[in-house]
């Protein structure tokens, strides 16, 4: 048992000395809105303020920023791309602005849309359509890469804040006053969700053709089981302004905001744990290229990077549990008993914060086979009836 304690403080002592999230340098010090990758290495960020744009390209995993020149134009909102040479900004100040490179970001056309109306949000589904989200109600579609954008009726005049297409004929909208819309047939018609909020919605991630989430100010965070018929507020744990989401895996997602907030969730947003971040600027963008490699950007020139999925802050210091899960025999090489006060789902995770096991506790008593986990230390989480439970236990 003894021996069982030292690892223990070992293994936190490692944790602690482990940062979660590191700072890249941008070689810029304006505010990054946005960052799309278009592989593990390359990937783009933009931004800029109210008279000048930038962008920013890296070519070998945030390592080495390159500074791109976008031309004469305002802050740019929101990049996207669809292949390593083809991408997309869009911005705006007295005309909406569209960006739009062939060449790896070497060059950028830019092409103006009349109308005081700023984008916010640009998405390509597929090659060659894609759409454009801004003020007053604004939509805007291409399907011809860009050449020509043509206004789809969206139904309201509330600032559009993101857009988000699973293929090409299904997508999402939302933005100010718990705007949320929706569209069956590439937006030849959109219908307005009921929220169940009133506060300004920022990002839209779904996950897959029923399940889907919403972020925006004071912490809102909104999920969709059937497709976005019907939106369920969840906690976040957070009342900050939260700017951006997105889920790397199925049940794994994130979300960015104000004072360098990041959230975490492992369990399809039934729990989000608060990552620990080294900022107190506004992270204002989030993507992840595999499940536990990602980039945040926001103000101030901020660029931070995470190959091990964030890593749960707290998640192994159980010294502020009440409440600990009872685990035994401890250590065990097949099998662990765990005593549970309340129902809940429960989690095993590795010592990197890699779920490996998740399950709906419904009774008392629930014994797990381990036979086939490497020998170490392992975490036990229970979020349920009575809140956030943990136990550790070793694999011989």
């Amino acid at each position: 048992m003894k021996k069982f304690y030292i690892l223990l403080i070992a293994i936190f002592a490692i944790n602690a000395a482990t940062a979660q999230w590191l700072r890249l340098n941008s070689g810029v010090s304006t505010r990054l809105m946005s960052v799309h990758f278009v592989n593990e290495n390359i990937g783009f960020a933009v931004g800029g303020n109210n008279y000048t744009s930038v962008i920013i390209k890296t070519t070998n995993g945030g390592s080495d920023w390159i500074t791109q020149n976008p031309g004469n134009t305002p802050q740019l909102n929101s990049v996207c791309f669809t292949d390593e040479y083809t991408g997309y900004a869009v911005g705006g100040l007295y005309n909406m602005e569209i960006l739009k490179t062939a060449n790896g970001g070497s060059t950028w056309i830019l092409k103006t849309i009349s109308g005081s109306i700023i984008l916010n949000s640009v998405h390509f589904p597929v090659a060659n359509t894609g759409y454009a989200v801004g003020y007053n109600g604004k939509i805007l579609k291409t399907t011809n890469g860009g050449t020509t954008w043509i206004s789809q009726a969206s139904g309201t005049t509330q600032w559009l804040k993101s857009v988000f297409f699973l293929n090409a004929n299904t997508g999402y909208v939302v933005g100010n006053f718990g705007t949320i819309l929706k569209t069956s047939n590439g937006g030849v018609n959109w219908t307005t969700k009921v929220s169940g909020t009133s506060v300004d919605l920022q990002s839209v991630f779904m996950v897959d053709a029923t399940k889907g989430y919403v972020v925006g100010y004071y912490g809102t965070i909104l999920k969709t089981n059937n497709g976005g018929t019907n939106w369920v507020l969840i906690g976040s744990g957070t009342y900050s302004n939260l700017w951006s989401v997105f889920f790397s895996e199925l049940h794994t997602g994130y979300a960015t905001g104000d004072g360098g907030t990041i959230l975490k969730t492992t369990n399809d947003g039934l729990d989000w744990t608060i990552q620990t971040s080294g900022t107190y600027s506004a992270l204002n963008s989030i993507f992840f290229t595999d499940a536990n490699t990602g980039y945040a950007v926001g103000n101030n020139g901020t660029i931070l990077k995470t190959t091990n999925g964030g890593y749960p802050v707290g998640m192994y210091d159980l010294s502020s549990e009440t409440n600990t899960l009872s685990i035994f025999p401890n250590p065990s090489s097949s099998q662990i008993t765990i005593e549970t006060p309340a129902k809940g789902h429960l989690s095993i995770l590795n010592i990197s914060g890699q779920r490996l096991l998740h399950q709906e506790i419904t009774e008392s008593t629930t014994t797990i086979d381990i036979s086939t986990l490497p020998s170490g230390v392992y975490v036990v989480k229970l979020v349920g009836e009575k809140g956030v439970q943990a136990g550790k236990f070793i694999k011989q």
